[in-house]
């Protein structure tokens, strides 16, 4: 977020009310650091990057939880619970498991792998190794002929 703070946080803090809480939030938070605090929080990435591409030195592919949390509704904008102050909500309370691949570039996908007691999909997280999107994407096909899920269809819900 830092560099998008820093390219659009000028141009955007005259339409913070127009703006989702939640990234409203994130701008504002990025005006509080400075160029050596964000070359900072690019070499810790790095280096968190190469922890993570050490795994896969070990394992083919990296099989995890999409979410902590069951399903939510649809409606909502977060899980109960989740939504912090002025509406803002720290997605990254519960996305633990999906946002660190977006900081170290590995391919990753979601699929359903079971359902919730109220019939909603649980996703399962399958992360590769760099570049190797071909192989996160045939993993999955494997496991949706193996454990197809296509067929289930959740309960309608009305209010």
């Amino acid at each position: 977020m830092g560099g998008r703070g820093i390219a659009y946080g000028k141009a955007l803090v005259n339409q913070m009310d127009r703006l989702d809480p939640g990234f409203a939030d994130l701008i504002k938070r990025s005006a509080e650091y400075n160029l050596a605090a964000y070359l900072s929080a690019v070499q810790q990435r790095a280096a968190f990057a190469n922890q993570v591409h050490s795994l896969f030195e070990q394992f083919d592919l990296l099989l995890m939880p999409t979410l902590p949390i069951l399903p939510f509704s649809a409606d909502g904008v977060a899980p109960e619970g989740y939504i912090g102050e002025n509406g803002a909500v720290p997605w990254a309370r519960w996305t633990p498991f999906t946002y660190p691949f977006n900081i170290t570039g590995n391919p990753a996908a979601s699929m359903p792998c079971g359902f919730s007691p109220s019939g909603l999909p649980i996703g399962l997280q399958v992360v590769g190794p760099r570049f190797a999107d071909a192989e996160v994407l045939q993993f999955c096909a494997a496991f949706e002929a193996l454990a197809p899920w296509d067929q289930h269809l959740p309960p309608l819900l009305t209010r």
